[in-house]
């Protein structure tokens, strides 16, 4: 067995990234390696687990490439290029820039770097760096490169895509919630049974993120809602007290910081899941809802035409217009809508943990043996 490493920004809850190293590491684990993740910081949500988690100490910083620099010299400090590892997962910025100083044991894990209109000329100028020397330096030193999507390997430079291998996050880290659970949750949040519960899931604030397209959902709904007096749009996600106050003036309910013990009865509760997102590298929350029975409805963007099984599972548009016209018809045709919950439970059956960490398992057995990707 191997002895397995992750460099991630940080490990905290509510993060998918977070997240998914998180998962594989544990399955790596459970699958005889020994792992350690060393992230700049955490928050103790992962502190339980049984990989070792160490923290880097890397400050987050205003400027892209001074946040590679002090990567970079917190490495050295720590030696971690001396450090044993048979591999090294490198799964965000600022740690692709020590790809160079690993001796050919890293593989780069591209999650994706996000459409920047709408953000502040500051910040498209560092995600234009990000990408640029991810791609045209960083990555051409990975030994290999990991993508979670097809869609995300196909933006890659194609010198880079021979060697680089596409693995879908699993979905089934939640326990899916019982009936009771869901229903107490509607209840809560003032849902009446009668009532179509439309979910979002995700960053609440218009500003921050743009691209998530919290505003044009929120408007969307407020133009719907005349037609459609029982749905009901579900906004939750990380967000403050003055987010919560910009939902609900839009006409929606705000969940802001749901609770982790609250998340599958959340995911149980909902009869559409609802995205203007028009980037996602993977979109994890669309599979977790669908697993919960919930068809989504969503542009066709990024890596959606992966994880929507598009007239069978939910819904994917071109247009605003199309985006409002799917989310009519499905509120209103209970019987499509239920033939879809059907179909998404057992579509998203397939995106399971097992099977990413068994490929992540294959794709270290073939860099330590120089074998290509089959």
């Amino acid at each position: 067995m191997a002895d397995i490493a992750f460099l991630t920004e940080r490990m905290r809850l509510g993060f998918g990234v977070d997240l998914v190293v998180d998962q594989v590491a544990a399955g790596l684990v459970e699958r005889g390696h020994g792992v350690t993740v060393y992230a700049s910081y955490e928050d103790g949500t992962y502190g339980h687990r049984p990989y070792r988690l160490e923290r880097l100490g890397v400050p987050a910083m205003r400027y892209a490439p001074l946040y590679d620099l002090e990567a970079r010299r917190r490495a050295r400090i720590a030696g971690l290029a001396s450090k044993p590892h048979d591999v090294f997962f490198v799964e965000t910025q600022p740690f692709f820039s020590l790809i160079p100083q690993l001796g050919g044991r890293a593989v780069a894990v591209d999650h994706g770097v996000v459409d920047t209109r709408g953000f502040p000329l500051w910040i498209r100028a560092n995600f234009a760096y990000v990408e640029a020397v991810q791609q045209r330096w960083f990555f051409r030193g990975a030994r290999r490169i990991v993508t979670v999507s097809e869609w995300l390997r196909g933006q890659l430079p194609a010198s880079l895509r021979p060697r680089t291998v596409a693995i879908h996050n699993g979905a089934d880290h939640y326990v899916l919630a019982s009936d009771e659970q869901a229903h107490a949750l509607r209840r809560k949040l003032g849902v009446g049974d009668g009532e179509v519960m439309l979910l979002y899931l995700g960053r609440l604030n218009p500003s921050q993120q743009p691209y998530k397209g919290t505003a044009e959902l929120l408007a969307t709904f407020a133009t719907l809602h005349g037609d459609l007096p029982r749905a009901r749009l579900v906004m939750a996600g990380f967000g403050t007290d003055e987010d919560a106050a910009w939902v609900r003036g839009g006409g929606a309910i705000p969940f802001v910081n749901v609770p982790v013990d609250d998340m599958p009865a959340l995911l149980g509760a909902a009869d559409l899941f609802v995205t203007a997102s028009r980037w996602e590298g993977f979109n994890l929350n669309v599979v977790e809802a669908q697993r919960a029975g919930a068809p989504a409805v969503a542009f066709r963007a990024g890596a959606h035409a992966e994880v929507v099984d598009d007239g069978n599972t939910g819904v994917l548009v071109e247009s605003s217009r199309g985006f409002a016209d799917a989310i009519r018809e499905l509120v209103r045709d209970d019987g499509r809508r239920q033939a879809m919950s059907a179909r998404a439970r057992e579509w998203a059956a397939g995106f399971r943990w097992s099977d990413a960490v068994a490929r992540y398992d294959q794709l270290i057995d073939e860099t330590l043996n120089g074998r290509g990707v089959a």
